[in-house]
């Protein structure tokens, strides 16, 4: 996935249409990808992802279901950093390439046969009350995905949203959204209902890529219009690139071990990588972020700190946060007082907190 350390959302291909539990967006023995999700899955855990969203580009006939537009690829035509991610989508001859911020994403598509450009968008939600909108106008498809808990209050909803917004630059022939194997051409909003979603049909030139802009938000569209605005307030891919390469590059020098076993070095360094998933980011760029275990009212993070959810805590106390405490302590300091925040909101410290929710997923106080 793309990433920022601990940021909000992991920016991955999507090869599993589900936010089910125990089911990763993707998975490296899959054959087809779905799509670019921005998720929340709580990594390597039997959990569920949350509060998602997945766009899709593909090209000549409109397949807009996940289970019929999935591409073929190559694992030999992909390339997978922490800071970028690309891909060619055989079915499509389109190259598809991924970079971001915490909050944010920039996408470019190269269309190789450009007559027929569409993009997809899906909100995620199993439960089928997810919403999504067209705006031609501001050349925007906003919607939202609700978040619902499991394990403690399995099915019942964690007060909040996963909101989106998704930008683009060109001019569009055709747009509409769908529901299962219904088309709406020409309709600009649609709500509820499981396999919903939203297409555009750009006019595209074979001169140049078109580019997609993408963030989130768990508190409003105002919260993810804010994240994009602050994050990636320009139209420059590379830019974006260099500056998560540049982040990246600062938090894995932070160690430095003596090899010359490349082998080793990639172990290392790849763990060190996914010890900086977890936990995440949960709040906008000024500091809003749904109260825990309830969703409302929102609250606001004092003095320019994060406030961080989903933390697999019976799995990471021995290890992870002492890590953290290590190499970066104003963050560690930040993630304890996000449990205390917790504490205060919620009426006891979580065992487990994950999608701001309490769990009761294991027995015993690791938070202490």
């Amino acid at each position: 996935a793309v990433l920022e350390p601990n940021g909000m959302n992991f920016w991955t291909p999507q090869t599993q249409d589900t936010e089910a539990k125990c089911k990763a967006p993707y998975y490296y023995k899959d054959t087809k990808i779905q799509g670019f999700r921005n998720s929340h899955w709580i990594v390597g855990g039997c959990t569920q992802d949350y509060g998602s969203m997945t766009l899709m580009p593909v090209s000549g006939t409109l397949k807009y279901l996940p289970q019929d537009r999935g591409s073929l690829f190559s694992h030999q035509e992909e390339t997978a950093t922490p800071a970028y991610y690309s891909v060619l989508l055989k079915d499509y001859s389109i190259f598809a390439e991924m970079t971001g911020r915490s909050r944010s994403a920039i996408f470019r598509f190269t269309y190789n046969q450009p007559e027929d450009a569409y993009l997809i968008v899906n909100p995620n939600s199993d439960e089928g009350k997810g919403y999504i909108e067209i705006d031609t106008i501001k050349k925007q498809i906003r919607g939202y995905n609700p978040v619902h808990r499991i394990y403690q209050g399995w099915g019942e909803p964690a007060g909040y949203n996963g909101y989106f917004i998704i930008e683009y630059q060109n001019e569009i022939e055709e747009y509409g959204t769908f529901r299962h194997d219904s088309l709406f051409a020409g309709q600009r909003q649609i709500a509820d209902g499981t396999s919903i979603g939203a297409y555009l049909r750009f006019k595209i030139h074979s001169e140049g890529p078109i580019l997609i802009k993408a963030a989130s938000s768990f508190t409003d569209m105002e919260g993810a219009q804010k994240n994009l605005d602050t994050e990636i307030p320009h139209w420059d891919f590379d830019r974006t690139r260099q500056e998560l390469n540049s982040i990246w590059e600062q938090r894995l020098s932070q160690v430095t071990i003596q090899t010359n076993n490349r082998n080793d070095k990639e172990k290392f360094y790849g763990a060190l990588y996914r010890a900086s998933f977890l936990p995440r980011t949960f709040n906008d760029v000024d500091g809003r972020y749904p109260s825990f275990s309830t969703g409302h009212p929102f609250r606001q993070s004092a003095n320019g700190r994060n406030y961080y959810e989903d933390y697999s805590m019976w799995d990471t106390y021995r290890a992870l946060h002492p890590l953290v405490n290590i190499l970066t302590p104003k963050k560690a300091g930040d993630m304890m007082q996000s449990l205390v925040d917790k504490y205060e909101q919620g009426g006891w410290l979580p065992i487990f907190p994950c999608w701001n929710s309490y769990t009761a997923a294991m027995i015993g106080d690791h938070c202490i």
